[in-house]
């Protein structure tokens, strides 16, 4: 199981079929940028945030000063990459 940002590793896994679990942070599945592996999961934090996405590539600084886009459950992200 691969376990990746909404990046380029995430692509790169996906690109060769490996199971990938993706991690969406400040970025948002809807924009169509998913794995496309046969097995893919994708995590992201639970509920709606206003601010959330807060671009196309994401932030390397939350322009509100939180993050709360990056508080994902860990508990469920350990389940989902068994």
């Amino acid at each position: 199981m691969n376990v990746v940002l909404d990046s380029a590793p995430m692509h790169l896994a996906s690109a060769v079929n490996a199971r990938t679990t993706s991690v969406f942070c400040s970025t948002i599945p809807q924009f169509g940028f998913t794995p496309l592996a046969e097995y893919s999961i994708i995590v992201e934090v639970e509920g709606q945030l206003k601010c959330r996405p807060c671009g196309v590539h994401g932030k390397k600084k939350c322009p509100k000063g939180h993050f709360k886009c990056g508080e994902i459950n860990v508990d469920k992200l350990l389940k989902r990459t068994e």
